[in-house]
């Protein structure tokens, strides 16, 4: 096959006109525009959606933050009635009646379970919020003027 032979014969011998070749081209130009405008205004979306996810990510992460330092807090009043509960049982002369809690034991141990509630529910809050079940990116910071 040569190639410096057309494959037809008359396609080199139709010559466009010089108007349908500026329609076309100043088609071309219009869809070109259009493009970019829309292109734009996707960029635009984009970026909005960015700052969005962007915003998002903090506050889940202060919320993180936050129920990291309750872990901790809840961590360490457990500890605390351990320790007490081993020096209660290290000393062999102590009645069993005395050895009773006293009451500031116990209102540690409320506060314990009262974290632990808080931050099951919070958990349960972010859990929803990240799969979508709940949306509440616009009333968190008045909720929450802590987690800000």
């Amino acid at each position: 096959m040569n190639y410096r032979t057309p494959i037809a014969d008359s396609w080199n011998h139709i010559p466009l006109s010089t108007a349908e070749a500026a329609e076309d081209v100043s088609s071309m130009l219009e869809r070109l525009k259009a493009e970019s405008n829309s292109l734009e205004s996707y960029f635009t979306e984009l970026e909005s959606e960015l700052k969005r996810v962007h915003l998002k990510r903090k506050v889940v992460g202060k919320k993180l933050g936050v129920l990291s330092e309750l872990v901790k807090d809840v961590d360490a009043l457990h500890a605390e009635p351990l320790v007490a509960v081993q020096t209660v049982a290290a000393e062999p002369g102590m009645h069993a009646e005395t050895a009773v809690a006293p009451r500031s034991s116990r209102k540690k141990q409320m506060l314990a379970v009262g974290s632990m509630i808080l931050v099951a529910l919070a958990i349960a809050f972010i859990a929803l919020e990240k799969t979508g079940q709940i949306s509440c990116m616009t009333c968190a910071p008045a909720r929450l003027p802590g987690l800000m």
